[in-house]
């Protein structure tokens, strides 16, 4: 967890939770022998983990006496910042903002549109992240479809949820261009890549050095 609560008039926290699933590599997943030839499964295998998602985390941005705080979604890959989407909230960065393993945070926030295609293309390559523009708890904003669909079978219609349409191209570079003033941007999101990697690494060690202590 980084935080600054002076850069140009605002508060900026970043936050990556490293967890014990395998980390993309940092030089996109290349290997050695990968010029040995493989032979290619002629069934797609569905719920099959073919690939390792990027790294993920939040960068929550409060601008002073604007009332709201900004936390965009991102990925960094390969040392690029990637923007998924962007929820708002209301007042300064609390700890109550910042998600934990386990425990989901603002159910009921209207997430917006994605900003990219990310949730697409992993949908076609059968790859599984956090990253879930099917939102499965209804939220606030929803409310309005009640009148239009059977209230309690909605939200497992996925109907009234988060939109999975994408905003236009401008309008993320705009909200990039924006985070960029707050040094959320691809030096960031290669330090936050690296930095998961090494954490993961120290914590496998010491748990490899906890368990090899026990058995001897």
């Amino acid at each position: 967890m980084l935080y600054s609560n002076n850069i140009h008039d605002a508060s900026v926290l970043v936050h990556c939770l490293v967890g014990s699933s395998p980390l993309r590599s940092l030089d996109g997943g290349c290997k050695k022998d990968a010029g040995k030839k493989k032979l290619l499964s002629k069934t797609r295998c569905q719920n099959c983990l073919i690939n390792v998602p990027p790294v993920e985390f939040s960068a929550f941005v409060y601008v002073f006496g604007s009332g709201i705080t900004v936390e965009a979604s991102c990925s960094s890959m390969l040392g690029f910042l990637i923007i998924d989407g962007v929820t708002i909230h209301d007042g300064l960065i609390t700890d109550s903002l910042v998600p934990r393993e386990g425990c989901p945070v603002g159910e009921m926030l209207y997430q917006g549109p994605w900003l990219n295609q990310r949730a697409l293309s992993e949908s076609v390559l059968s790859v599984r992240s956090n990253v879930n523009p099917l939102d499965p708890w209804r939220q606030e904003q929803a409310f309005f479809f009640d009148r239009h669909v059977r209230p309690w079978i909605s939200r497992f219609l996925r109907f009234g949820h988060s939109p999975v349409h994408t905003v236009k191209p401008e309008f993320a570079d705009a909200l990039s261009r924006f985070l960029e003033c707050f040094y959320v941007d691809d030096d960031l999101a290669a330090f936050v890549e690296r930095f998961a990697h090494e954490v993961q690494r120290k914590e496998r060690y010491m748990w490899s050095t906890i368990v090899m202590g026990i058995i001897q």
